[in-house]
């Protein structure tokens, strides 16, 4: 039986190296998908910087006048909002960038004199972070391999549920998950967060639900 359905496979453009290993496949109800490097690129496209939250700039280069001694701060833009003050509507613009299929990064810096320099390359992580003012955004783009839609098509057609597990943003899992199907157009996706002693449920574009059970009622 296995070689004859390894030659079916083959006619379909199959070629199946282990013959046992097709009987497994035929009990799989679930595949579940990385996102980064599985459904996605490897790599990481840098798209621009968004000084102050201002318009893009593609140009890292020209983005401002070359810079006195500086202590630079990167990290997950929800990381470093908690680090030094930030504009009023970051949030609301790193939650739309990141729909957008957006990886991005927040970037905060204090001036330092030469003095400083050695001494903070040994000082506590707190000491570093300290008096820290915001800089901006850069935004990547982990782009989609270009047969990722196909193969969970094609799972799909043979009755298996396909799942991504992600541990980027949230956001950017959900942008990808759209654009390869993984979530049919038009479904809605809600997002909830632990706010304190409760949980606060939004949309894929971070806008609150107030009332989860009539939004799943109307899907």
């Amino acid at each position: 039986g296995q070689s004859v359905a390894a030659g079916r496979l083959k006619e379909s453009g199959v070629q199946c190296l282990d013959p046992p290993r097709i009987t497994v496949g035929g009990e799989l109800q679930v595949f579940v998908f990385d996102k980064t490097g599985t459904l996605t690129q490897s790599g990481m496209d840098l798209v621009g910087i968004r000084p102050q939250l201002g318009p893009l700039v593609k140009d890292p280069l020209g983005a401002g006048d070359p810079w006195p001694t500086v202590l630079m701060v990167k990290g997950s833009y929800e990381r470093v909002g908690t680090l030094c003050p930030v504009p009023q509507e970051y949030k609301a613009v790193t939650t739309q960038a990141a729909s957008e299929n957006y990886y991005i990064l927040g970037v905060a810096y204090r001036e330092v004199t030469e003095a400083e320099v050695e001494k903070l390359a040994h000082a506590p992580r707190a000491d570093v972070e300290k008096d820290l003012k915001f800089l901006g955004l850069l935004l990547f783009r982990n782009q989609l391999k270009p047969d990722s839609a196909s193969a969970i098509a094609a799972l799909r057609a043979g009755n298996i549920r396909t799942v991504m597990c992600t541990g980027d943003n949230v956001y950017t899992g959900v942008a990808i998950a759209r654009e390869c199907n993984l979530i049919n157009a038009g479904k809605k996706v809600m997002i909830g967060d632990a706010e304190g002693s409760k949980v606060v449920w939004r949309d894929d574009k971070g806008e609150v639900v107030p009332d989860l059970g009539s939004a799943v009622s109307k899907d």
